[in-house]
């Protein structure tokens, strides 16, 4: 007999749409980044879902920014990207059942759009994702985002097919922010705009299958093909726009220039 699939079951699906936008480069500047004009968008989305007998629960997070990897393996510094990112996890109270991986995905399975209505149709097999080249850190994110983390992956058994669904409301938030830092010869200032959808809900279905173990020990292959309505949602787009000015080369502090 194989005990029940995921009674009191948790996934995780984290999605990151990183867009890059345009960047003068130049030496020096340190920690502020190039010298000159740089732009970048990021899109983020939230979701907490069940299934409809309760048992399966979904939360599925979305951060934007610049996706930056640790590599598996290797000594190096850590390596940045535009792109966009999921991260899946399975888990519940079975002995040895869970799942967990990170893919780099095409940017058009996750789309927001300008109501910050989104939609994310993301599948494991498709042409153009990937398995992510290391460990997942933030990079690129406001201060108070949440950090896409990953690692190793384990559990997964085949496709993993994901679907949600996050429908515009009338309760989008509108936020405005400067920063203006200096060190030593260079001078930075930042402008950012957040708009953050709230009052949104979303809804979704997600199908996989995991490895288990039935009650005599035996590896067995657990499917989830469930649909999901969400307890809680949001989406939020951050743009930032700034401009670095000081010298072609010096060093800024701690921050070293070239």
């Amino acid at each position: 007999m194989i005990r029940r699939l995921l009674p009191t079951a948790t996934i995780v699906a984290v999605l990151s749409m990183a867009l890059a936008g345009s960047a003068v480069a130049g030496g020096g500047g340190g920690g502020f980044g190039a010298l000159g004009r740089t732009t970048q968008t990021q899109r983020s989305g939230f979701a907490f879902l069940q299934d409809p007998s309760g048992n399966v629960l979904v939360n599925s997070e979305a951060q934007g920014g610049i996706l930056t990897f640790k590599a598996k393996g290797t000594a190096g510094p850590p390596t940045s990207t535009p792109g966009t990112l999921v991260q899946i996890s399975v888990g519940g109270n079975i002995p040895s059942a869970g799942a967990f991986d990170c893919w780099v995905i095409p940017d058009s399975m996750f789309t927001v759009n300008s109501d910050l209505s989104a939609s994310l149709h993301f599948r494991s097999d498709a042409a153009g994702v990937a398995l992510c080249p290391g460990f997942a850190l933030a990079s690129g994110l406001p201060a108070s985002g949440l950090a896409p983390l990953g690692g190793e992956g384990f559990g997964f058994i085949g496709p993993v097919a994901l679907d949600l669904v996050w429908p515009t409301s009338s309760q989008l938030f509108h936020s405005r922010s400067t920063d203006n830092a200096s060190c030593g010869p260079f001078l930075a200032n930042s402008m950012g705009t957040l708009t953050d959808n709230f009052g949104t809900s979303a809804s979704g279905n997600i199908s996989a299958t995991i490895q288990g173990v039935d009650n005599f020990g035996n590896l067995v292959p657990l499917p989830i093909n469930v649909t999901l309505t969400s307890q809680f949602a949001d989406v939020s787009t951050f743009a930032t726009d700034t401009v670095v000015n000081g010298p072609t080369t010096g060093s800024c502090g701690p921050f070293v220039g070239s």
